[in-house]
This record gives C-alpha cells, sequence and structure tokens, in this order.
C-alpha cells in the first residue's frame, strides 16, 4: 500500500524527473571506480503486478506471454550489465494484518463486480484487476530455477528488508511501486516501475530529498510523516479526527497540512515519548460539540441568571457569533450551489482543473452539510437527552467547565487505554522506517522457536535447513510459516463467493491442505496437552466475507505411507531411487488414493500438475461435466506446444468471456499452486520448473476451447489434429476420469 495518497501528492506537487537509466548508470559507475556491475534492488512482488499489465485476466490469465515479459526485463537489464536481486512477499507481518484482511474484502467486492458483469453483458472495468493465481505464487520460483536470479523471500516485513539489503549492499537502485521507499532511502535512486519503458529504458525517478523539501520538513521527519498520513501500520481511520481539525477541507493539499502541523510540534533530533503522548493526544481529541451546544441552550434561557453579569454576557455573545456567521456562510454557499446547478445545466466542464475544484467544492459542501445536520441533531434531541443526563450535564452547563470534563475523560479508564494503544502504533510505524534503527533479517532465533519442545534437536535442525531455503526462494512461501506455528494464507482469486454450483478455492483445497500439513508436521513434537497438529489459516472461504476471522485446521498425518523425514527429503536428490519412490508415494496419496502411481510417472513431467490437479476436481468438485475435463486436458497439450508469439497472434477471442470457465479456471490454478506447494514440501518427485502454470495454461485459448465444446467439437479438434497429442490426451483421460466412453463422447 505505502503512504496513503503520496504517490499522487508527488506526482503533482514534486514535478517527477523522468530518467534514463542507462544515463545514471555512467554517472554511477565514474562515482563508484568504475565498477563494472551495478545491483538494482527489485521488489518482486509489486513490480510483477505492474509487469502484467494490459494482458487479459479475466480468463486466468496469459501466463505465457507474461513469462516472455520478465524474460525481456530481465535481458534489457543485462545488456546495461545491472544485477537484479529480487524480493517476495514471506509470511504477512501480524501488525498488517487489519489492513490484509480489509484487502481481501475488497477484492470479495471486486469478484462480486467482475461476476455482474460478466452475468449481464457488460464491460468489466480494469480497475477491479485481480491477478491470475498462477502468477504471484510461482514468480520467485522461476526467476530463481529457470533464470538463476538471486531471490530472497522475506521474513519480516518485505519492505524493510529491500531497503535495508540496498543500504547494506551500497545498491544502485530500487525499483518498485510502493511509497514506503521515499520514506526508507536506502539506495542511491528509487525507480517507478509502473512508468519503466522496456524499449528506452526511461522512468520516473521519486527523490525523497525533493519530498522533504516540497513539504518543508526535515528528510529525518518523513517516517512521522507517513504515520499521520495513514499507512500499513498506523490506520487511516484512526487519525480522521485529527485530519479533520488540522486540514483545510482539501483533500488534495492535506499532506501539506499534515507537514503544518509536523513543523507545528518543533521537534529537534529523536522524537521523544512525551512527543509521542502528545501526538497520540491529539489523535484521540474529539471537538465536544454535543456538550457545547447543550451550554449555549441552556445559557440562552437562563441568562437572567447568571451571577458574573457582563463577563458572561460577553461570553454570551462571544458563542453566539460563530452561529451567526455559520447561518451567513450557508446562505453565501447555498447561492454557490445555486449557480453552480445553473452552470452545469448550460454547459459540461470538460477541463480537468475545473473538474477537479468542482469535487473539491462538493467535497467541502458535503461536509459542512453534514456539520450543519449533525448540530440540527444535537439542538432536537437536546430535549430529548435532558432528563438522562441530568446530574452531569447541568453541572457542566451551570459551570461551563469544559476543561473539568475534558480532564474526567483523559482520566478515564477507556481514554487512558487507546493512549496506550496509539502511542505504541507511533512508536512501531516511526521506528520501522528509520533503517539506522532496524536490526538485521538474519536475526531469527531458531532457539526462541523450539523453546520447550521436547527432542528439540531434531526439529531445531530441521527449521535451520528450512530457513534457508525459504530465504533463498527455492521453496514456496507457505512452508516457513507452518513450521514455525504461524498462519497459513490463502486469499481469493477471480471466484464468486455468492454461488453455490462450485467451491471457492478455499473449500476445495482443504483437504489437500491437511496432508501436506501432516507430511510437514509429521515431526514437530506435540504441544502439551494436544492430540494432533492444528494450523492457523486465513483463508478467503464464503464464510470470510461476513465474518473474517482465522480458523484452525488439523494436520492429517501420512499413516500407512513412508515418510523418510523432512530433512531426507530434501537433502537427497532426484538419482537417490530409492528416496524418489517415497516421494512418489507422498505425492500422489496425498491428492488421490485411487490413481495409478506406475501411470502417472510414464507422463511427460509437464503433464503431472495438470493431471494431479483434474483428478483432485473430479474426486471433490461435485458437479461438473466430462467435457470441461477434456478441454483442461486438451489446454495444457496444446499451450505447451505453442509459442508465446503464437498464442498471442492467434488466440481466438469467443464472442462473450463465459462466467463459469472463469471460475473453473481459478479453481484449477488454485490447486496447482497448492501442488506447486506439495511439490516444494516434498522436494520432488519432479522439478518445480516443470509444474510452472504457463506451460499448460491459457487463458484466452480456454475461454475458446470451452466455448467450442459447447457445440460439441471433437477430440480430435480439442488436440488440434495431433496425432501424439491425441495419444497423450486420452492416456490422461483415462488416469482422471471415472469412466471412459468408447469414440467420441459427444
Amino acid at each position: 500500500m505505502g503512504v496513503f495518497r503520496l504517490e499522487s501528492f508527488y506526482e503533482h506537487n514534486c514535478s517527477p524527473k523522468v530518467v534514463n537509466i542507462q544515463t545514471l548508470l555512467e554517472e554511477y559507475r565514474k562515482e563508484n571506480n568504475f565498477v563494472e556491475t551495478a545491483t538494482i534492488v527489485v521488489d518482486g512482488t509489486n513490480c510483477l503486478r505492474t509487469l502484467y499489465g494490459d494482458l487479459d485476466w479475466i480468463a486466468g490469465g496469459q501466463l505465457k506471454e507474461f513469462h516472455e515479459r520478465v524474460n525481456k526485463l530481465l535481458d534489457k537489464f543485462k545488456e546495461l550489465n545491472v544485477k537484479l536481486v529480487f524480493f517476495f512477499d514471506g509470511p504477512t507481518v501480524e501488525a498488517k494484518r487489519p489492513r490484509w484482511v480489509e484487502r481481501r474484502l475488497a477484492t470479495i467486492a471486486d469478484c462480486r463486480r467482475v461476476f455482474y458483469a460478466l452475468e449481464t453483458g457488460r464491460y468489466v472495468r480494469h480497475e477491479n484487476f485481480i491477478l491470475p493465481p498462477g502468477v504471484g505464487n510461482v514468480a520467485r520460483l522461476f526467476l530463481k530455477l529457470e533464470y538463476g536470479c538471486e531471490v530472497h523471500t522475506s521474513v519480516k516485513e518485505n519492505d524493510e528488508e529491500i531497503a535495508l539489503y540496498a543500504k547494506k549492499n551500497n545498491c544502485f537502485g530500487i525499483l518498485a511501486q510502493d511509497t514506503d521507499f521515499l520514506i526508507y532511502g536506502g539506495a542511491k535512486y528509487y525507480f517507478s516501475a509502473k512508468k519503466l519503458n522496456l524499449n528506452t529504458m526511461e522512468t520516473i525517478l521519486f527523490d525523497r530529498e525533493k519530498l522533504a523539501e516540497t513539504l518543508s520538513i526535515k528528510v529525518e521527519l518523513l517516517p512521522l510523516f507517513s504515520t499521520l498520513s495513514g499507512n500499513d501500520i498506523m490506520p487511516r481511520h484512526l487519525l480522521q479526527e485529527l485530519h479533520h481539525r488540522i486540514s483545510k477541507k482539501n483533500h488534495y493539499k492535506q499532506q501539506i497540512d499534515i507537514a503544518n502541523y509536523i513543523k507545528s510540534l518543533e521537534i529537534e533530533g529523536e522524537i521523544t515519548d512525551e512527543m509521542y503522548k502528545k501526538i497520540a493526544a491529539d489523535i484521540l481529541y474529539k471537538k465536544p460539540r454535543v456538550k457545547e451546544s447543550k451550554e449555549r441552550r441552556h445559557d440562552g434561557k437562563n441568562n437572567g441568571l447568571k451571577k458574573d453579569g457582563e463577563k458572561k454576557k460577553e461570553d454570551g455573545e462571544e458563542e453566539k457569533k460563530p452561529e451567526v456567521k455559520k447561518e451567513g456562510e450557508g446562505e453565501e454557499k447555498s447561492e454557490e450551489v445555486k449557480k453552480e446547478g445553473e452552470g452545469e445545466v448550460g454547459e459540461k466542464m470538460d477541463d480537468s482543473e475545473e473538474v477537479k475544484e468542482k469535487e473539491e467544492k462538493m467535497e467541502v459542501k458535503e461536509e459542512e452539510k453534514k456539520e450543519e445536520e449533525e448540530e440540527k441533531m444535537e439542538v432536537d434531541g437536546g430535549e430529548k437527552e435532558k432528563k438522562e443526563e441530568e446530574g452531569e450535564g447541568e453541572k457542566v452547563a451551570e459551570n461551563g467547565d469544559k476543561k473539568a470534563v475534558e480532564e474526567s475523560v483523559e482520566n478515564s479508564e477507556e481514554y487512558l487505554k487507546k493512549m496506550v494503544e496509539i502511542t505504541e502504533l507511533l512508536k512501531k510505524s516511526v521506528e520501522c522506517h528509520n533503517l539506522d534503527k532496524l536490526s538485521e533479517a538474519d536475526d531469527v532465533v531458531i532457539d526462541d522457536l523450539v523453546a520447550g519442545m521436547e527432542n528439540r534437536e531434531q526439529w531445531k535442525e530441521i527449521l535451520t535447513v528450512a530457513l534457508e531455503r525459504h530465504r533463498s526462494g527455492l521453496a514456496t512461501t507457505h512452508i516457513w510459516p507452518i513450521l514455525t506455528g504461524g498462519p497459513f494464507e490463502l486469499s481469493c482469486c477471480l471466484e464468486d463467493f455468492y454461488k453455490r454450483d462450485l467451491p471457492v478455492g478455499a473449500e476445495l483445497t482443504m483437504n489437500l491442505r491437511r496432508r501436506i500439513y501432516g507430511i510437514l508436521l509429521m515431526e514437530k513434537p506435540l504441544p502439551a496437552g494436544e492430540t494432533c497438529h492444528k494450523v492457523l489459516e486465513w483463508c478467503v472461504d464464503r464464510a470470510f466475507r461476513n465474518n473474517p476471522q482465522p480458523k484452525h485446521l488439523e494436520a492429517w498425518m501420512p499413516k500407512g505411507y513412508d515418510h523418510p523425514g523432512l530433512l531426507a527429503l530434501w537433502n537427497s536428490s532426484a538419482e537417490d531411487e530409492e528416496m524418489q519412490n517415497k516421494r512418489w508415494s507422498l505425492f500422489t496419496r496425498s491428492i488421490s488414493t485411487n490413481i495409478d502411481i506406475n501411470e502417472v510417472k510414464k507422463l511427460e513431467p509437464f503433464l503431472v500438475a495438470p493431471t494431479m490437479a483434474l483428478k483432485y476436481m473430479v474426486e471433490n468438485l461435485g458437479y461438473y461435466q466430462d467435457w470441461e475435463i477434456k478441454v483442461l486436458v486438451a489446454l495444457a497439450l496444446r499451450v505447451h506446444s505453442t509459442p508465446a508469439e503464437e498464442l498471442q497472434a492467434g488466440s481466438r477471442k469467443s464472442e462473450r468471456t463465459l462466467e463459469r470457465p472463469v471460475r473453473l479456471a481459478s479453481l484449477y490454478m488454485r490447486l496447482q499452486g497448492l501442488i506447486v506447494f506439495l511439490i516444494s514440501a516434498l522436494n520432488g518427485p519432479i522439478s518445480l520448473v516443470d509444474v510452472l502454470p504457463w506451460n499448460n495454461f491459457d487463458g484466452k485459448l480456454f475461454q475458446f476451447l470451452y466455448a467450442s465444446a459447447r457445440q460439441n467439437c471433437i477430440d480430435s479438434f480439442l488436440c488440434n489434429k495431433n496425432e501424439k497429442h491425441l495419444e497423450q490426451y486420452n492416456a490422461i483421460l483415462k488416469l482422471v476420469l471415472p469412466i471412459r466412453p468408447k469414440g467420441n463422447f459427444w
């Protein structure tokens, strides 16, 4: 996410500079004794999303075309003799869990909009973009295994580890699209991934010095600016009252108002605990509008009974003046609204600046209207509330002592609890953006993770190897948190959470997850008083949209199968025939107990993952038709043998994007992602490179074949009249479908 609205503010107010990376490299090499290789750290998580760009994402993803785009990125930087180091997100930091939940709920809403558009034949907006499941979860694997790139998976916060790596290794730049790097610093340059033109190697340069200059604050205070603007750690809803008071009701310039507030604090050096408390108090302060209106009402009725004569009279006049002013302002604003309404009838405002100004005025009017309604409700409800708050309300009105009321609120238990909470959030958010205070990511203490366990030495050794595999990108991101007692996360892809004819991915893959957990946790000592291992899951299922809470899922141990131990699986090679047989047994039995292992072994490696995914779907999906399974088998064969350029040039789009194959594609790709997870846990029995999804799936081609199959296409057409493909096609169907009819199914 980064800092709220900071990217837009920077682009409109800081005159971002378009730079040529090759030119900057020449200058950098001169400054660094003509060093041959420069290093750019890439935030892989958001850069790959940017690289996916305008490719079709609704039908399931154009994965081979995306693969070619990544290949082009690597080749371009290789020509400039630049080393790219990729960092990917690991498990979510718990401080950011509320934000994670918020994003998942937003994705569910986007899914609903997309499917509504598909059902009604409307245009699907790109602003509802959801990254296909075959992109993000395996990108780190092909960068590491296929291209030999240096890949890191974070253990803590990904942004922190990127900035620390860049600073420690004196890196040339950071390539990302996250305004947190404007706050961190770390490298000499921060390049925009979204604006990168691979043909010219030009992009926008983000400069934290220029940002601080525009805001008129010190660079050292940018972490506090980020915090008070709202980021992943400091939720924006907690800052609304503060923003309302310091803002001039123009959200386009709210960053300037926040910077002015920071300047008013007159911070010298480090931020003290007392200053954090002061800021927390400012965040929690609320204008006592209801009590003020009661005082004005009470003073109006009892004006003659006041003892302090002249002084109280003057106070009464001072209180009435703002009301008179508000009435005047209301009349002027109503006339402005009237004039604007007349102007809109006469002509349309096409100029972007005029539209922007109009939006600002409308927001101001809405806020003022809301305030007037609140005051009216306060006055109208005054008589009703009078009896209920007779004791304390009358005392406040008689004494006029607002300060005493504020002190009583500030000393309340609830207020003090909130003060502690806000102060801790402020400190955490500010300090996590200060590279000087951040420790290196290598401070994971394995001894702390095994403390109190019986026979912990073996588990400690397993965790040590697992951490190394996790950091270096040799394992999927799920393994490390499961081994260390952390949660498993399964986000949502393009799924319909309202229809019941098909399950969503989290529901379909539940039994497969149980078996993978059993393989990973079989050697872990059980917690005291527990009879089985349970894994905490943050999975987006149908219940999540109404109750976004984690659940525990029991691990199913691989009883009856020979589990040689995780270290034996991870340390032995594919040449060890005995170990390979054990891997094959665990692999196939985790997915299905009703499949011939020897027949699976005979398949070409790229067909193993699709075959096992389809077998699992047939046994667990519920409602499906045989011809839908046939289309997915034929698709895998055709995609593997077709170059990306040919797929792009010859892709025939069906008349209309069909809704059911979109959902089937999401389930199919979600299953393939879990199969990659299983293979990573077993370190085999086939190479991860062979099961990458761009070897067997293309969204547009799937839509075309699906639409054709509904019109009774024959098998030879699905296999593109390729005899070898038809032979493989029949072999897979024999493994997957419970009954294989003779001849053509249609």
